[in-house]
């Protein structure tokens, strides 16, 4: 064979080894992509079926909210460049403190409230593994496999139709055990921060986090109670207020908490009826109204009081622990 083959041949394999490292080349990103989401996608089944198993006669159904504060909110979500809702890519910082936050919630468990202790470290079921498939479930959002996932377990378990909503949700609270310590709490302030995430914010934006109170955000801040004052009972999951009207001027409310797990008061002027408040991230929005009494979260057994200059017209009392205005804990007030 002559030189000149010899280079032609060797001109020729260059080529196709070119051509074939480059098709690998071109090939990995989408191979990578691929693999990816199917891990994501294998990882949020888990936390789905663990979701179906454990979470949903607290949290809901679908994560919508029960006794447990809702879930299925967009403030949990954690978004990648492109996303469907063209949004900004989460931060890696807000990804870390939202990974954590989820993390130390579901495995420790939220003192004064009935989220109980899930981690296997702490004395819980979970190993650390299903812990993270919950959290990687709540932060893809991945809310139809619950759903679809739900469906097939009820059917499985049942001779008839799929068990209704109704026989998984806890209907009686007084059945379940206040949380009284854990390994990672966080307060209700912080707690808002991460549920009122706004995914169009700019990055270093607020990004929705709940103000720091002062003294003009917190009118009629808790206080000790008045002799004489009107007398606020609160309970799993209600609003008793004794009496249920009074005159124009200053008022002050006694509010007791009679129940087992954390919560507070608030007072706001509104013609809207007391179940037809604003909700956003599982509480009432509070920016929307116009507060005129407030306490701090109060747990099992406390007491304090809230003044406020209430002018005639209709109001609601109501606690804005997340999740518990939906389950009921609201009651009408006239101010004459």
């Amino acid at each position: 064979m002559n030189t000149s083959k010899q280079v032609n041949i060797m001109i020729g394999l260059l080529f196709l080894s070119v051509l074939f490292f480059g098709g690998l080349v071109l090939y990995e990103a989408p191979r990578q992509t691929e693999a990816r989401e199917e891990h994501e996608d294998l990882l949020a089944e888990r936390g789905a079926t663990l979701f179906v198993n454990n979470c949903r006669n607290c949290h809901g159904m679908v994560g919508e909210g029960h006794i447990g504060p809702p879930l299925n909110i967009p403030g949990f979500r954690i978004l990648e460049e492109g996303n469907a809702e063209g949004a900004p890519a989460t931060p890696l910082g807000e990804v870390d403190s939202l990974t954590r936050f989820l993390t130390d919630t579901i495995a420790c468990g939220r003192t004064g409230t009935f989220m109980p202790v899930w981690s296997q470290d702490h004395g819980g079921p979970l190993s650390e593994i299903q812990v993270d498939y919950l959290v990687a479930m709540i932060t893809q959002g991945r809310w139809d496999l619950v759903e679809e996932l739900g469906i097939e377990h009820d059917a499985a378990t049942e001779t008839t139709d799929a068990v209704l909503a109704e026989d998984i949700l806890v209907q009686d609270a007084s059945s379940l055990a206040a949380t009284e310590g854990n390994c990672g709490q966080y307060s209700e302030e912080l707690a808002a921060e991460f549920r009122g995430r706004d995914h169009f914010e700019e990055p270093g934006a607020d990004g929705g986090a709940t103000p720091e109170p002062t003294e003009t955000s917190t009118p009629g801040g808790g206080g000790a109670p008045v002799e004489g004052g009107v007398a606020v009972s609160l309970t799993e999951f209600a609003v008793e207020v004794s009496p249920a009207s009074t005159a124009a001027g200053e008022v002050a409310f006694n509010v007791a908490n009679d129940g087992a797990v954390a919560h507070n008061f608030r007072a706001v002027r509104t013609d809207l009826a007391p179940d037809a408040l604003p909700v956003a991230g599982g509480a009432v929005d509070e920016s929307a109204l116009e507060v005129v009494a407030e306490t701090e979260d109060l747990q099992g057994g406390g007491s304090t009081g809230a003044t406020g200059d209430l002018a005639a017209g209709s109001y609601v009392l109501f606690c804005n622990v997340s999740g518990h205005y939906t389950l009921g804990m609201f009651t009408g007030f006239t101010v004459e």
